[in-house]
Formats: C-alpha cells, structure tokens, sequence
C-alpha cells in the first residue's frame, strides 16, 4: 500500500478551482449506491458534475428483477442522475465472481459511458460476497484511478472501516432517505432501515466534524495524477473533507482536522 507521501498530492487543495467532473458510482445491487453514497450524488450532481451509475447484478426472478431496475432508475434520477448515464451489468446475483468473463461485461458496460475522473463503489470492509466481488472489478476495470468505497450497513466490518474522506450530509439527508425509500421492494422485505442508516451517518460523523455524514475509504492506483487532481478539487470546494493524518487533513473549507476514533464501545453501540 502507498503511504500519504508517496501519493503525489503536491496540490494546496484549498486552492483548487473546482472543474465540472465525471464521477461514476458502482454498487452490487441496485439500492447500493443510493444507501452508501446517495448524499454525495446529490451534491456531485448539484454541485453541476455529471454522475454516472452502474450496478453489476441482476435478480433471478425476472419480476423481481424489472422492478428492482424500475426502481433504481426512480431513485437515481430522483438525486440528479440522468437516466440516460444509468446502467445495469445483469451478472447474477448472489453468485458475483471476479473472472476474466465478468471484468469483460463491466468493461462492456463501462465504454458505452464516458471515462471517469473519479469512481465511487464499495469499501473494502464489507463482508457481503457481491460487494466484495463489484469492488475488486472495479479495480480490476480501472487503471491509474483513485477509488473511494462507501459502506452499506448491512454487511459492513465496522472494525475495519477506515473512511479517510467523508461527505456531510446537511439538506442531502432528506433527499438520500427519500431515495432509499422508493426502493419498495426492499423495505417490503425489511431490507430498508433507515434508523441505522443514521447511526452509520453519525458514527462517520464523530470520526471527523461531528456531522452527519458518508464515509469513504480511498484507493490510489498507479499513475493516478489526474484522478487525484480531481479529488482534489472535490475537497476545494466542500464536497468532501479528509481526516486527520489524510492527505486532506488541512485542506478545504472546513479545516478538516477533527479524527478521532471511537471507542469499541461506541463503535459497537453506533453501528449495531
């Protein structure tokens, strides 16, 4: 793993000016991105960067299966997506593998969009096989890229979540859980719960500011000066703030300098 000094980040952030960015955002299942990043799509898209969506399984039964992608079109256009950037990979779902088969179909999907400066998908600390599986194809899709994971409640290794960006909710909240909630489907079936939802967003948040908040992990690949410059430009103007001992840590609006991790007790109460 690079350290912070081996990334590259020789630009004063603050200093930034921010750029209209492509940021694609890629879940497992088709609430995925609205749970874990549905706030920072909404301010990537109000902020007048163009997102772009892309979910890697498809549900067997072929009812199910409509009306989950009917779905998931009604709740990303909801925080500003097109549904002309909205895409769907139909790899099984439960039974997500990372082969040589399965890169292809992403990579299919991935060129009839345009290139991103940024990817969005899974944390690391998730123990869910699909989201496991879309985060290591997505880096398996992408050189010279920056990747920042988000995490999903359900099936996240709070012990091992170490979110080095964060997204504060603020008014985003309202239009994350409204998002979530038109996936009826899911909370027909009990998947949906908002209330922990929110002790995840407060859990982030005592890692930084005390907002409210998504976190993200961040992966830097090889030769990703230009996504890092990018990211770099999302910090400059607010859209995310980096935690102490980050490459962000001093950068932004907010002076982004308040980690501090929770106790196991905490961790333990906030999370479950």
């Amino acid at each position: 793993m690079l350290s912070d000094g081996e990334w590259g980040m020789g630009v004063q952030v603050a200093s930034v000016r921010p750029r209209r960015l492509t940021m694609l955002f890629v879940g497992a299942h088709h609430d995925d991105i609205e749970l874990g990043a549905g706030g920072l799509v909404a301010k990537a898209a109000r902020l007048g960067h163009r997102v772009l969506a892309v979910t890697t399984t498809r549900e067997a039964e072929e009812t199910l299966a409509r009306r989950r992608e009917q779905e998931s079109l009604a709740a990303l256009q909801s925080l500003g997506v097109p549904e002309a950037s909205i895409r769907f990979c139909g790899l099984p779902d439960g039974h997500l593998q990372v082969s040589r088969e399965s890169v292809g179909v992403l990579r299919g999907v991935l060129r009839t969009l345009d290139e991103p400066d940024l990817v969005v998908t899974h944390a690391r600390a998730d123990c869910h096989n699909d989201h496991v599986a879309t985060a290591a194809l997505v880096a398996a899709a992408f050189r010279g890229s920056v990747i920042l994971g988000f995490a999903i409640p359900n099936s996240l290794l709070a012990s091992d979540f170490e979110p080095r960006l964060a997204s504060p909710l603020g008014g985003d909240r309202d239009a994350k859980a409204a998002a979530v909630a038109l996936h009826r489907s899911q909370a027909e079936a009990g998947r949906i719960d908002l209330p922990r939802l929110d002790r995840l967003h407060a859990y982030v948040g005592r890692r930084f500011d005390g907002r409210p908040a998504e976190g993200f992990d961040v992966r830097v690949q090889f030769d990703a000066e230009d996504s890092i410059a990018a990211l770099d430009g999302l910090v400059g103007e607010g859209a995310l703030v980096g935690a102490q001992g980050s490459p962000w840590s001093r950068a932004g609006p907010a002076g982004n300098s308040f980690y501090a991790p929770a106790s196991a007790e905490d961790l333990a109460r906030e999370t479950g």
